[in-house]
C-alpha cells in the first residue's frame, strides 16, 4: 500500500491534467441528442436549463431507450435533483468539468483535489477549488447540502475516517453520492487482473455494493440506494482489452472503430446482465444521508 507521503508521485500525468477545447460536434444527430438529454434532465431531475420549448421534455423520453447515455446522464448530475442556491462540495473534482456543470444548474459549488495541475485548470473555468485533502481543510459542521465524488473513495488510504469527516460537513438530511468502479461487476469478472478499474498503485482498494453499504454505516451514514450502472463500461472494455492483449493502455489513445463499436456492444450486454443480475454493472453508486 502507498503512503501519504508519496501518493501525489502517481498522479504527475493523470488524466485529470487534460482539458478538452474542441468544441461539441454541430451534427443533427448530435445536437438532437443534445436536446433529448436536456429533456431527460428537466424529465427525470428537474433541471429546466434552457427548456424553452415542451416538446423538448418529451424529446428527452427516447433517452430511455439507450441506456448508455442514459447511464452517463444520470452520472453527469450526480443522480441529484434541482436544489438551487445549495452547497455542494465535489472532492475529488479535477479540472472542474462537472462541478462547473452542477454550477451552471444552479448549485452553489466548491472542489478539493490533491493534483496541482487539476485545480489550475479548475480555477481557470471560475471555480473556487482548494488544492489539498479533506482531512486538512477544516471546513465547518454542518455546512453542505450535498457532498459528491466520482472514483475517489478507491484512492483513499484510510476511508472509515474520511466517511466520518464526509459526515460532520454535511446538513442534517445532507446527500453523500459515491460513485466507484465495482469489483463485482461484470468487466472484473471477465478481464480478472487486466481489468483497467483495478490500476494500481493509484487505486488503494477496489469496493462493491455490500462493502460500501457496510462502509456507509461505519460513517454513521443512512443508506438510501446502492446500485450499479454501466457508465462508461464501453470505456473499460477498451482498455482492459488493450492490457489483457499488450499489458498495458494509453489513457485518450483512440482506438479502432470496430473495436469501439464492440466495446459499445459489451456495454449494452452488460445492461441486459444488469436486469437479471443487478450487481453486474462496471460501477457501483452510493447515496447516503445524513
Amino acid at each position: 500500500m502507498p503512503v501519504k507521503e508519496d501518493i501525489a508521485l502517481a498522479y504527475q500525468s493523470y488524466y485529470t491534467h487534460r482539458e478538452n477545447h474542441q468544441p461539441p460536434p454541430d451534427t443533427w444527430r448530435h445536437r438532437l441528442a443534445r436536446k433529448a438529454g436536456q429533456g431527460y434532465l428537466a424529465f427525470r431531475y428537474g433541471y429546466a436549463e434552457r427548456m424553452h420549448l415542451p416538446s423538448r421534455k418529451w424529446l428527452g423520453v427516447l433517452v430511455f431507450f439507450n441506456p448508455g447515455l442514459r447511464a452517463d446522464l444520470d452520472f453527469s448530475v450526480f443522480y441529484l435533483p434541482v436544489a438551487p442556491r445549495q452547497q455542494l462540495l465535489e472532492v475529488g473534482c479535477g479540472n472542474g468539468k462537472m462541478l462547473k456543470r452542477m454550477q451552471e444548474l444552479g448549485w452553489e459549488v466548491q472542489g478539493i483535489d490533491i493534483d496541482p495541475e487539476a485545480v489550475v485548470i479548475a480555477k481557470d473555468k471560475g471555480l473556487k477549488v482548494i488544492r489539498g485533502e479533506l482531512s486538512d481543510q477544516h471546513f465547518p459542521e454542518d455546512h453542505f447540502d450535498a457532498v459528491v465524488m466520482s472514483h475517489v473513495i478507491e484512492h483513499v488510504l484510510n476511508p472509515i475516517d474520511f466517511m466520518r469527516e464526509c459526515h460532520r460537513i454535511l446538513k442534517s438530511g445532507g446527500k453523500l453520492v459515491l460513485i466507484t468502479p465495482n469489483s463485482k461487476g461484470w468487466g472484473h469478472f471477465l478481464y480478472a487482473e487486466a481489468w483497467f478499474p483495478l490500476d494500481p498503485p493509484r487505486h488503494v482498494q477496489i469496493f462493491s455494493p455490500s462493502t460500501l453499504h457496510s462502509l456507509a454505516q461505519e460513517g454513521d451514514f443512512t443508506t438510501r440506494r446502492v446500485f450499479t450502472t454501466v457508465r462508461n463500461a464501453n470505456g473499460a472494455f477498451l482498455a482492459s482489452w488493450s492490457i489483457y492483449r499488450s499489458g498495458e493502455y494509453n489513457m485518450g489513445s483512440l482506438q479502432p472503430w470496430n473495436r469501439r463499436l464492440l466495446a459499445r456492444g459489451m456495454q449494452f450486454i452488460e445492461w441486459l446482465l444488469l436486469q437479471v443480475f443487478p450487481q453486474a454493472g462496471e460501477e457501483v453508486v452510493m447515496v447516503a444521508e445524513k
